[in-house]
C-alpha cells in the first residue's frame, strides 16, 4: 500500500470497514467505527482476521494485527511477498485463476478451508472474500475466522447452503476425489474421475471397488483401500495407472472416515494427477549427472564410475588396467564464430556420437565441459590397446560430419593418462591426460599423446601460482567485486554476490578459473575464503549506514567447507563486523551435498540456527537430491545460467526452469536465476514464478564503489 498517499490510505481504510458489515459474522461491528476513527486501529483489534489483496493478484497488500498472530508471522512478512498460496495449501494458480472470474460474479464468496500457520501446522478457517472497487481498482478483502474445533468444522461443511458450495467445489476440483463405505463401495465420484472410466461415473456407485468392476490397473489401489479398513489408519502413496494406452502417475491419501467408537466408517481418497511433476523431478536428476546438451555423463557421474572401478582395481604398476582420454574438438571456436552457437551445439552432438561409435560396450564416454569429452577405456591390457581406440577414433573424424547443411571436416586431440601408473584417482588421471592433450595440439593437432614425466611446465606454472597465492593476501592484492541481485516483481536490489578477483602485481588480472582450482588444491583456499567472509560482511555493514540494506552472499568452496572451520569463522566474522547474520549469505555447490557428513550437517544446523541463509549455487548441474534440501534446511535455489542462456529458445531447458521453479516454490524456497542477458528473458522469468535474478543485464560484477553508485542510483 506504499504507492498509495496518506488521504488514500484513510479513504481505504474507510472503504474496507464500510464492507465488514457486508459479512455474515462481522455485521456486530458496524456500528463500532466511523470514518473518523484510527481505522487500522480498529481494524487490529477486531476477533477476525482480514487480509486485503490487490486486483487478481494472491499478494498480500495489508492484513490486521488478528491475521498475524493466527498464523504466526509478522504483518511485514506478509506484505514484503506472501500470497494465498503460502498460507493455504489447497489454492493454486489454476485455482486462483477461476477463483478471481467467480469473484467477478458473485463479488462476495463464503467457504471454509484450512490454512497453514508459520510453524506448519494446519488450522480450520471459516473465510468470506468479498471484491469491491476502489479508485477504479479492483480489491479483494478476506474476513476470516478460526473454527474453535474439528467438531464446529465438521458442522459448518455441513449446513445447508455451504453443503452444496462444497459439492460444487469438490466437483470442480482438479483433484479426483472419492468417497467409498465400509465395504469398500463406491458413495461418491466427482466429475473428474470420469475421463478414466469408458461408463458414466453414476453407473459405479453402490459398486464394490474390485478389479472386476474397476480393471487390473487398480489391484494396488484396491489392496491398499482394504488395508486402511482393516487397520483404521490412513497412507499416502504414489502409484502409476495405465489408461488409454497412456501411464498416469497419481499422488493419493486416503483418510479414513471413524464414528465415535473409532470404527472405520468410509474412507475418503484423494488423487492428485503428478505425471508432469515425476518427469521434471527425473529430469532434473538426470541432469545432476549428465549433459543437457548430449546426454552424455557429465564429469560428475563420470567421476563416481571411476571411483567405483578403482575400489575394486589392484595398484600393480605392470597391471594396465584402465586408462583415462582427455579429448578436445580442434578449432571448435572457429565453428562457432563462423557458424553461430546453435551449428556448435549440433556439431557437439555428432562428435559425441562418433566418438561413442568407437568404444566398447564397458567403455565410458562422458562430456567434460565445452568442447572437452572423456573417455574411461576399461579392462584394457597393454598400450597396445589403448594406442588401437586413439588410432581408431582419429581415423573416424577423417570422415566429415553432417551437421544441418552443412558437411564440417573436424579432428581431435587426444590425451592419455594411464593407471596407476600417472595416478589412482580420477582427478590426477584427468588433470595429467590434460595435459597430454595440450601436448597433442601444441605438435599439430588431429593426433594422440601419452603423458609423459617430462611434462612439467604445468607442475612449473602451478607451484608458481600457488607461491604468488601465499603472499596476495598481505600484499593486499585479492579485491572483491559484487553483482547485484534483483527482486523481479519489486524491482530492488535484494542482495549483492561477492566475487573474488586477484591483481597480480606483475600479471595485472588474473582469471579465477585460473588460480581458484590450485588454492583448493593445495588448501590455501580456506584461508582465502575467510578472508572473503571478512571482507564481505564488512563492506554489507559499510552500504547498511549509507543506507543500502542488503544481503551479502559469498560462494563457499568444497575444501573450505570439509576442512576449514566454516562456523568460527562466519560467527567471527558476522561479531567483529556488527553484521546481523540475516544480511549473510552462504552459496554451496550442489556437489558439495555428495560429502554429506556429520561435520556439514551440524555446521549448517548451527549457521541456520543464528540465522544465516543457505543457497545453493548452480542447481541442476551437480548432486541434486530433494533430501538434502529439506535435510539443510536450504533458503533458496540458484538456477544454473546454462538453463537460462537458451531459455526462450529452448523448450526443453525452459521446462526444466519452471520445473525448478514451481518445485521451490511447493518447498516454500525462493529461486534466483543468474547469467540474465536480455529483458525478454527476465519478463519470462518473472512469468514462470522466479524471485530474483543477476546478470548483465543489470550490471557487471563491479568494486564496492561503482556497486554503491549503481544501488543509490537505481
Amino acid at each position: 500500500m506504499s504507492m498509495l498517499s496518506q488521504d488514500q490510505r484513510h479513504l481505504l481504510f474507510n472503504t474496507i470497514l464500510q464492507k465488514i458489515p457486508d459479512f455474515p459474522f462481522m455485521k456486530c461491528y458496524a456500528s463500532k467505527a466511523s470514518p473518523k476513527c484510527a481505522l487500522p486501529v480498529v481494524l487490529d483489534h477486531l476477533g477476525e482476521a482480514i487480509f486485503l489483496t490487490y486486483q487478481e493478484s494472491p499478494h498480500f497488500l495489508y492484513v490486521n494485527e488478528t491475521a498475524a498472530k493466527m498464523l504466526g508471522y509478522s504483518r511485514d512478512e506478509f506484505t514484503n511477498g506472501m500470497s494465498l498460496f503460502d498460507i493455504d495449501p489447497s489454492w493454486s494458480p489454476d485455482i486462483a485463476k477461476k477463483f478471481f472470474v467467480k469473484m467477478k460474479e458473485e463479488k462476495t464468496i463464503r467457504f471454509t478451508t484450512r490454512h497453514k500457520t508459520k510453524k506448519g501446522h494446519t488450522i480450520p478457517i471459516d473465510m468470506s472474500i468479498s471484491r469491491f472497487d476502489f479508485e477504479g481498482k479492483s480489491y479483494q478483502l478476506a474476513v476470516c475466522r478460526e473454527i474453535a474445533d474439528q467438531k464446529s468444522f465438521v458442522e459448518q461443511m455441513l449446513g445447508k447452503e455451504t453443503c452444496f458450495k462444497f459439492k460444487d467445489v469438490v466437483d470442480n476440483s482438479p483433484n479426483n476425489i472419492a468417497w467409498y463405505d465400509s465395504q469398500c463401495r463406491v458413495v461418491y465420484l466427482n466429475y473428474q474421475i470420469q475421463k478414466y472410466f469408458d461408463v458414466p461415473i453414476e453407473t459405479l456407485i453402490g459398486k464394490e471397488v474390485s478389479v472386476d468392476t474397476f480393471g487390473e490397473t487398480y489391484a494396488e489401489y484396491i489392496e491398499k483401500l482394504h488395508s486402511v479398513i482393516r487397520t483404521g489408519k490412513g497412507m499416502e502413496y504414489d502409484q502409476t495407472f495405465r489408461f488409454k494406452d497412456e501411464e498416469h502417475v497419481h499422488h493419493i491419501q486416503m483418510v479414513p472416515e471413524l464414528d465415535k467408537l473409532g470404527n472405520v466408517v468410509g474412507i475418503i481418497a484423494i488423487g492428485r494427477d503428478v505425471s508432469m511433476q515425476k518427469k521434471a523431478e527425473k529430469k532434473v536428476e538426470f541432469l545432476a549427472y549428465h549433459d543437457h546438451l548430449t546426454e552424455l555423463p557429465n564429469r560428475v557421474r563420470a567421476k563416481l564410475e571411476v571411483e567405483q572401478v578403482l575400489l575394486h582395481k589392484p595398484k600393480t604398476e605392470h597391471s594396465h588396467q584402465m586408462a583415462v582420454l582427455f579429448i578436445d574438438v580442434d578449432d571448435f571456436q572457429t565453428v562457432n564464430d563462423s557458424f553461430g552457437h546453435a551449428i556448435g551445439d549440433m556439431l557437439l552432438k555428432s562428435v559425441a556420437q562418433r566418438l561413442q561409435d568407437n568404444l566398447r560396450d564397458n567403455d565410458i564416454l562422458a562430456r567434460h565441459s565445452g568442447d572437452e569429452f572423456l573417455i574411461i577405456l576399461n579392462n584394457i591390457r597393454s598400450n597396445e590397446d589403448i594406442t588401437s581406440v586413439c588410432e581408431r577414433i582419429v581415423e573416424s573424424f577423417q570422415t566429415p560430419l553432417s551437421v544441418d547443411t552443412h558437411h564440417l571436416t573436424s579432428s581431435v586431440s587426444i590425451g592419455v593418462a594411464v593407471y596407476p601408473i600417472e595416478g589412482d584417482d580420477f582427478d590426477a588421471l584427468v588433470r595429467k591426460a590434460d595435459i597430454a592433450m595440450h601436448k597433442a595440439k601444441e605438435l599439430g593437432k588431429n593426433m594422440f599423446y601419452f603423458f609423459d614425466a617430462s611434462m612439467n611446465e604445468e607442475t612449473i606454472e602451478y607451484f608458481r601460482i600457488l607461491h604468488d597465492m601465499k603472499n596476495a593476501i598481505a600484499n593486499r592484492e585479492f579485491i572483491l567485486h559484487y553483482q547485484p541481485q534483483i527482486d523481479i516483481q519489486r524491482q530492488t536490489i535484494t542482495g549483492a554476490e561477492a566475487l573474488l578477483r586477484w591483481i597480480h602485481p606483475t600479471q595485472g588480472l588474473i582469471a579465477p578459473s585460473k588460480f581458484i582450482p590450485i588454492a583448493e588444491n593445495s588448501g590455501l583456499i580456506i584461508k582465502i575464503g575467510e578472508w572473503v567472509i571478512n571482507e564481505a560482511c564488512k563492506q554489507a555493514v559499510l552500504w547498511h549506514r549509507q543506507g543500502i540494506q542488503i544481503v551479502v552472499a559469498v560462494n563457499i568452496s568444497t575444501v573450505q567447507f570439509k576442512r576449514g572451520n566454516l562456523e568460527e569463522i562466519v560467527k567471527k566474522a558476522l561479531a567483529s563486523s556488527g553484521l546481523s547474520p540475516e544480511f549473510f549469505e552462504i552459496e554451496l555447490t550442489e556437489s558439495a551435498m555428495m560429502y554429506d557428513t556429520e561435520k556439514i550437517r551440524t555446521t549448517i544446523q548451527n549457521l541456520k540456527a543464528i540465522g544465516v541463509k543457505l543457497s545453493i549455487d548452480d542447481f541442476g548441474t551437480g548432486y541434486s537430491s530433494l533430501s538434502y534440501l529439506k535435510k539443510f534446511a536450504v533458503d533458496k535455489l540458484k538456477i544454473d545460467q546454462s538453463f537460462i542462456k537458451n531459455l526462450l529458445h529452448d523448450q526443453e531447458d525452459a521446462a526444466i526452469v519452471k520445473a525448478v521453479i514451481q518445485m521451490a516454490k511447493s518447498l516454500n524456497l525462493k529461486t534466483i536465476a543468474e547469467g540474465v542477458e536480455e529483458g525478454e528473458t527476465l519478463i519470462a522469468l518473472g512469468g514462470h514464478g522466479c524471485d530474483e535474478v543477476q546478470g548483465f543485464h543489470f550490471a557487471k560484477p563491479m568494486p564496492q564503489d561503482e556497486f554503491r553508485m549503481f544501488a543509490e542510483s537505481f
